[in-house]
């Protein structure tokens, strides 16, 4: 019975079984987690990436993944339908833009916080993240898409700069929060 596992190289490829694991440390050499790879992790709730991992291909982080500590632009949005229902808390560190995409559709995200100041909200970042509860005051933001917050129904508010923010629409809304 392994009571933690420790992924080395460059990128994780292989699947793992060893649900009584409660403990991974991931190498800062690995680049890429491949498809399947963490997702029989059952025990997993915490996970912190190191700055190294800049993919993380779909169904490969531990389905019953709660809380995710991370550096970079990761889109998060093609992980397993189990971990989208579990993961709750996101910490993004060393990053100043939230990609398009990167949160859309984890369906119980509750928190997200950043390590820096954010500048740009990307497209359908949050989008179907219909537990979000809390966001960071996004003081230093310039430019946001008209749909980042889509359906994010427990979201009651988001603080904006008060100085000139470039809204960029998609032509499908004009209200970033719909």
């Amino acid at each position: 019975i392994y009571n933690s596992l420790v992924l080395l190289g460059e990128e994780v490829s292989a699947e793992f079984d060893y649900s009584s694991c409660k403990r991974v440390t991931v190498s800062p050499t690995i680049t890429t987690i491949r498809t399947g790879t963490l997702s029989n992790l059952s025990s997993i709730t915490e996970l912190e990436l190191p700055n190294s991992v800049t993919l993380i291909e779909e169904n490969s982080l531990p389905n019953y993944l709660e809380k995710l500590t991370m550096s970079g632009n990761i889109c998060l949005s093609k992980i397993s339908q189990y971990a989208k229902h579990y993961l709750k808390h996101v910490l993004i560190k060393d990053t100043t833009v939230i990609s398009d995409e990167q949160f859309k559709d984890l369906q119980a995200l509750e928190i997200i916080e950043y390590g820096k100041l954010i500048t740009s909200i990307g497209n359908e970042a949050f989008k179907n993240c219909k537990s979000l509860v809390e966001v960071p005051y996004f003081k230093d933001v310039t430019s946001i898409y008209s749909n980042s917050f889509n359906n994010c129904e427990s979201l009651e508010e988001i603080v904006l700069p008060n100085k000139e923010l470039t809204m960029i629409s998609d032509n499908r809304t004009s209200n970033p929060f719909n």
